[in-house]
């Protein structure tokens, strides 16, 4: 009997936080009955195959919404952890982006008139 080599490409994902077996299980639950269902074409097999993805659905979305709850919960005194896990979540990086110059002692200076300029105005809509 001749084994050919077979080469498979395994894709390595960060796993997050909130995963756990019960996802794990229900995941591999609903990858079964697809591929039933794919093969078979069956309605009913169709059926089984939505409610385990439905269910796989709500699972992930709870075990997030638990995990996140208790995050914020545990952490509500430290704001900096809060932001910079709000600033993870909704994809923000923490580049700057900045006007060009051409050296970093002129972008302050700049700056530093701009800010003057605008509470000179500031004071003179106040005074009219």
């Amino acid at each position: 009997m001749y084994l050919a080599n077979i080469t498979k490409t395994v894709t390595v994902r960060a796993q997050v936080p909130w995963f756990n077996d019960d996802i794990k299980n229900a995941k591999q639950q609903r990858r079964k009955h697809e591929r039933k269902w794919r093969m078979s074409g069956l309605e009913s097999d169709r059926r089984v195959f939505t409610l385990m993805r439905n269910r796989t659905t709500k699972l992930m979305e709870n075990a997030r919404r638990v995990y996140y709850a208790d995050f914020i919960s545990d952490n509500n005194t430290d704001q900096r952890r809060l932001f910079k896990a709000a600033n993870m979540l909704l994809g923000r990086s923490g580049n700057a982006v900045y006007p060009p110059h051409s050296d970093s002692f002129t972008l302050a200076n700049d700056f530093g008139r701009f800010f003057i300029k605008k509470i000179t105005d500031i004071r003179t809509k106040l005074d009219s």
